[in-house]
């Protein structure tokens, strides 16, 4: 099914595309979407166990929802080094918000809240993969510009400036 087209102008009216947490935002209803899907958002909902049912919600009987979580910040060493750099600056507000992503990295975290959401038929897989970005500046940007703002955490351009300098060495190993 397509979205309504009253949505669809008032998205492109706000300059967004589509996507699940504006569909619940605008009123979808129940059974709305064929395929459900979200790319690496779970995480940063501050009641995931609500967003799972949203959009199990909107999801139509026999349709799909697929759900990417990053790993855990263990098993995603360049991120590892990254956390440890706000710390060692006393910016723990970035340190804590950089370690979100990485908070349903564990198989059984995620079943879990599958499992409490009504979904415990989800199947789980690990897909290994690697990220790459242009330069060190690219990856610590994409983070301190790309998504904090998002969860309320905004830098100077003299600090994003700051932690990339401190960056160049701790990331040096991570780089091709």
């Amino acid at each position: 099914q397509r979205l309504p087209s009253a949505h669809l102008r008032r998205f492109r009216r706000q300059g967004q595309r589509p996507c699940h947490t504006r569909l619940v935002a605008a009123g979808a209803t129940q059974g709305f979407l064929r395929h459900e899907g979200t790319r690496c958002w779970l995480m940063f909902f501050p009641d995931r166990l609500q967003a799972l049912r949203e959009m199990l919600r909107v999801t139509a009987p026999g349709g799909c929802l697929a759900v990417a979580v990053w790993d855990t910040l263990e098993h995603t060493p360049a991120y590892l080094a990254l956390v440890g750099l706000p710390e060692r600056l006393a910016e723990g507000q970035v340190s804590n918000a950089l370690r979100a992503p990485f908070a349903l990295g564990l198989p059984q975290t995620l079943a879990d809240l599958f499992d409490a959401a009504g979904m415990s038929a989800a199947t789980i897989a690990t897909v290994a993969g690697t990220g790459r970005f242009p330069d060190i500046r690219a990856m610590v940007e994409a983070e301190l510009k790309g998504w904090m703002p998002l969860v309320g955490i905004n830098l100077s351009q003299d600090e994003i400036d700051r932690l990339v300098d401190e960056a160049q060495d701790a990331l040096e190993p991570f780089t091709l």
